[in-house]
């Protein structure tokens, strides 16, 4: 998929390179995203197909990604996962989690202020308020935070041991506004919307 007319995957490439990181690993079972991928300066893995399935997971990619460039020979301290379907960062998130992670946790993660009200629906399809009470203001609301997907900080051992991040775990707060996780064709038009209105903080190398 193209945003803005560039491929989505491009928005991680750059933002990494951008950053300073002295590798850029793609997994990717397609063809043309890995061609693309080398076009935008990445190496590329190819992620075999049991783990290509809509079952599969981003830690299940993430693990092989690492066995296979050790085995290339590449060894690194820190493992940065940037989701190709979260392409809208902050500029200050990558040294915001750097400087994080030297306080000494396990992993980093992005996350952002949950403003919703939640509940679940009873077996009878009845609506069952979870993080608030009939009547209670948003702004009154217990501070919940929910797991963004835009940026993971975590040791290679960690990875290792199967776990994209640990129970020590530092955050990095971000805009749930602008935490845009494209899934949809109308995720992929409202992360279009904020690039063009251009009055975000958000780094899109375009």
């Amino acid at each position: 998929h193209l945003l803005n007319g560039i491929p989505l995957v491009a928005f991680s490439i750059k933002y990494a390179k951008f950053h300073g990181a002295s590798t850029v690993v793609v997994s990717t079972d397609d063809k043309q995203i890995a061609e693309l991928s080398i076009q935008f300066g990445a190496e590329v893995v190819n992620r075999p197909p049991a783990l290509s399935a809509d079952t599969s997971t981003t830690l299940e990619a993430v693990h092989h990604t690492l066995l296979e460039i050790e085995r290339r020979g590449c060894e690194h301290d820190l493992v940065i996962t940037l989701q190709p379907t979260n392409p809208l960062r902050p500029k200050h998130l990558w040294q915001d989690a750097i400087n994080k992670f030297s306080l000494n946790p396990d992993s980093v993660m992005a996350i952002s202020l949950n403003h919703l009200k939640l509940g679940k629906l009873s077996a009878e399809g009845l609506f069952l308020p979870e993080t608030y009470h009939p009547g209670q203001r948003t702004q009154d609301l217990n501070k919940l935070y929910f797991e963004n997907g835009l940026f993971y900080l975590t040791s290679p051992n960690l990875i290792k041991q199967k776990e994209l991040f640990g129970k020590n775990v530092q955050t990095v707060i971000t805009s749930s506004q602008f935490s845009v996780d494209i899934d949809y064709m109308h995720d992929l038009m409202f992360a279009e919307s904020l690039i063009k209105s251009n009055t975000t903080e958000y780094t899109y190398f375009i």
